[in-house]
C-alpha cells in the first residue's frame, strides 16, 4: 500500500552488556528459537523470547552456544518469527525467507484443526534434533506450549502455536492489543444481526475500537468456529492468570486454527532431522472442501454505536461542538512512552515480508439515520503530535504521543493487483490512463489537491468507455476501498493533470469530510451538489474487492468488477 506516514521504529531487542561480554564475538548473530509464555511484567503483557547465538546466517547451530531469555511487549511479537535474525547488539536484521537452500518451502501440508492440535509434548519432538533447545533447571519453558503435529510424506511436521497466531490473528500491532487485553469484548457486540437484505450486521463502539480492527475481528464470526478460536486467545490467558493481570503467573496463548475443516498449508521452515520439519511461518492456506470460499458470507456491514453523525441538514436547533484538529510532525519520532488516547491512531506501514490472513469479505460502515440533531463544529483546537508509541496499554493525556499501529504492506500486494487489473482492461481495448493532481513519489500515485486528516497519496485511473469517462479513485487504506466516478457529459475526457471536475470534487469532499469516506459520500449523495448537472460527476459505484489467494486471481476479479460497472 501507499504509505500515509513514515516513521523510524525500533525493532531492537536489548541484549545485556554482560551477555555480550560473555559471548565476546561481535561478528556473530542471535536467532529467535523460542516464542514462549506470555506474562504480566512491568505494567504490560509481555512475551518471553529465547535468543540463541550463532556464528553464521545459514541456521547451522553449534552445540554449546549461548542462549538467553528476553521479554518484549506482546504487541511487538508482530515483528518477529521463529528464525528471525538479530545482530550481535540485538538489532533486527531479517525474518526467514524461502531461499531453496537453508529455508525450505513445503506445499499442501494437510492439517486437521480438531485432531492435530496439542498442548503437551513439543519438547520430545524437538529433543535430539539439530535445532537448539533452551534449558534452565528452574524453567520448564516448553511445558504447555501449543502446536500442531501432522505427517507429510516421510516427514513429521511441527507447527508451533505462535506460527498460527502470527498468521491468522496478529494482523497489526493494534489488533494484537485488542486480542490480548480483551478490549474487543467491550467495544463490540458479540451477536451477529442481519439487514433487511440478509447481510450480516455487526455493532461496535468506535470510542473503544476502530472500524478497521472491528471489521477484521468481525470476519471471524463468518467462519464456523472462527470467533470462538479467536476469543479464546484472551479468555484462556485471563483465566490462567486468575482473572487478574497483576500476577506472576504466565501461560502459553491458545493458538487454534480458526477453521474446523481440513486445511492445507504452504509453509517455510527447516528440516531439523532426517524425518522432522519445523515450520517457521505460513505462506498460504486453502480449505480442502471450501471450493475457494473461506467465509459463510461474501459481504457484511458494520454500525458504530457511538456515531454522532447526522443526515438531517435542516435541524432548527443544531448542537455545537469543538473540533479537535491534529497537527502531526512530518518527521514523527518513535518512543515507548505511554500514549495519549485523545489522539487518533496513526497507521504505519512496514516492509515485513511475511504473509498473514488479511483476506476479508467486502464490508461497509452503515451511517446512523435516526439522529434528530445536526452537529456543527464551532471552535477549533489544534493538537501537536510529536511522536509515535506502541505502549497503548498505558495512557497519558498530557503526552504529545499518538498510538502507532504497524501492519505489513507486503502481506498482500494490493497495488500490484490494481495495476494488473488495469492492464487486463487495456488488453480488452478499454482506454485506461493514470491521471494526477500533484504526482507523488510512488508509482502512478498522486497527492490530493488539498490536505485532510488521514488522506495520503491516492491512485486515479481515467477509464474511457462507450463515449463516457470514468475515474477510479483508490483511497489510501488497507481495505482497498475504491470509488468509481462517472462524468455525466458524453464525450468529455479528463485532463491528464489537474482535471477541473476531479479537482473540484476532491477539494469539496476532503474539506467537508476531512477524508475520502466514500460510504458517507454515497449515503449523503454529496456529489450531486459539486458541479453543474450537465457536466457533473456521479458516484457510479464503490467497492473493495475480495482478496483471493493470488495477486493474479485478484486482478482478474477486480478487472471484471470494474468492467461490469462501466454502463
Amino acid at each position: 500500500m501507499l504509505p500515509n506516514s513514515q516513521v523510524k521504529f525500533n525493532r531492537k531487542i536489548k541484549i545485556d552488556e554482560s551477555i555480550c561480554n560473555e559471548v565476546n564475538d561481535p561478528d556473530s548473530f542471535w536467532v529467535v528459537t523460542v516464542l514462549g509464555n506470555t506474562c504480566w511484567k512491568e505494567g504490560r503483557m509481555q512475551r518471553e523470547i529465547v535468543l540463541t547465538n550463532i556464528d553464521n546466517k545459514n541456521f547451522f547451530f553449534t552445540k554449546g552456544k549461548k542462549s538467553l531469555k528476553v521479554y518484549i511487549p506482546e504487541e511487538k511479537t508482530f515483528y518477529f518469527s521463529l528464525g528471525t535474525y538479530l545482530s550481535y547488539n540485538g538489532k533486527f536484521l531479517e525474518n526467514p525467507k524461502y531461499d531453496g537452500k537453508y529455508i525450505t518451502k513445503l506445499q499442501d501440508i494437510e492439517v486437521d484443526p480438531l485432531k492435530d492440535y496439542s498442548t503437551n509434548g513439543i519438547y520430545q519432538y524437538l529433543k535430539g534434533t539439530n535445532f537448539p533447545l533452551y534449558y534452565a533447571s528452574d524453567d520448564m519453558i516448553y511445558q504447555g506450549a501449543s502446536y500442531y503435529l501432522t505427517k507429510h510424506e516421510d516427514l513429521t511436521i511441527i507447527i508451533p502455536g505462535h506460527v498460527i497466531l502470527s498468521y491468522f490473528y496478529y494482523l497489526s500491532t493494534l489488533q494484537i492489543y485488542h486480542l490480548i487485553y480483551g478490549t474487543f469484548e467491550d467495544g463490540m457486540l458479540r451477536e451477529m444481526y442481519y439487514t433487511e437484505e440478509n447481510i450480516p450486521l455487526f455493532f461496535y463502539n468506535s470510542t473503544i475500537i476502530r472500524y478497521r480492527e472491528a471489521s477484521e475481528i468481525s470476519k471471524y464470526k463468518l467462519i464456523r468456529g472462527g470467533y470462538e478460536s479467536m476469543a479464546r486467545i484472551h479468555a484462556d490467558l485471563y483465566a490462567t492468570l486468575n482473572k487478574s493481570w497483576n500476577t506472576s503467573k504466565k501461560a502459553y496463548l491458545t493458538s487454534k486454527i480458526p477453521f474446523n475443516e481440513l486445511v492445507k498449508f504452504d509453509v517455510i521452515g527447516r528440516k531439523i532431522s532426517k524425518d522432522k520439519f519445523l515450520v517457521f511461518s505460513i505462506e498460504n492456506f486453502k480449505l480442502s472442501d471450501s471450493k475457494g470460499k473461506n467465509f459463510m458470507f461474501e459481504k457484511f456491514e458494520m454500525k458504530d454505536l457511538s456515531d454522532h453523525s447526522s443526515l438531517n441538514e435542516h435541524s432548527e436547533d443544531p448542537e455545537k461542538y469543538t473540533q479537535h484538529i491534529e497537527n502531526p510532525n512530518p518527521n514523527l519520532g518513535y518512543t515507548d512512552r505511554p500514549t495519549n488516547h485523545n489522539f487518533n491512531v496513526r497507521d504505519l506501514l512496514l516492509n515485513d515480508g511475511r504473509k498473514r490472513f488479511y483476506e476479508i469479505p467486502e464490508n461497509r460502515k452503515q451511517l446512523k439515520t435516526e439522529q434528530k440533531e445536526q452537529y456543527i463544529g464551532e471552535d477549533r483546537i489544534f493538537h501537536d503530535i510529536a511522536e509515535i508509541s506502541e505502549n497503548i496499554n498505558n495512557h497519558n493525556g498530557k503526552n504529545k504521543t499518538a498510538r502507532g499501529n504497524f501492519f505489513d504492506e507486503n502481506t498482500f500486494d494490493y497495488i500490484k493487483a490494481l495495476f494488473d487489473a488495469i492492464i487486463i482492461l487495456q488488453s480488452q481495448n478499454i482506454e485506461c490512463d493514470y491521471i494526477y493532481m500533484r504526482p507523488a513519489p510512488f508509482k502512478n500515485a498522486t497527492y490530493t489537491p488539498t490536505k485532510g486528516y488521514n488522506v495520503g497519496p491516492i491512485i486515479m485511473v481515467s477509464i474511457y468507455y462507450n463515449d463516457f469517462n470514468y475515474c477510479l479513485i483508490v483511497s489510501n487504506d488497507t481495505k482497498g476501498r475504491m470509488a468509481l466516478l462517472k462524468c455525466t457529459e458524453k464525450y468529455y475526457r479528463f485532463e491528464r493533470e489537474r482535471d477541473y471536475l476531479i479537482e473540484t470534487a476532491l477539494i469539496y469532499i476532503i474539506e467537508k469530510f476531512s477524508d475520502l469516506d466514500w460510504d458517507r459520500i454515497r449515503d449523503t449523495q454529496e456529489l450531486k451538489s459539486i458541479t453543474e448537472a450537465n457536466k457533473g460527476l456521479i458516484l457510479r459505484h464503490l467497492f473493495n474487492h475480495n482478496k483471493l489467494e493470488t495477486v493474479e486471481r485478484t486482478a482478474e476479479s477486480l478487472a471484471l468488477k470494474i468492467k461490469r460497472k462501466l454502463k
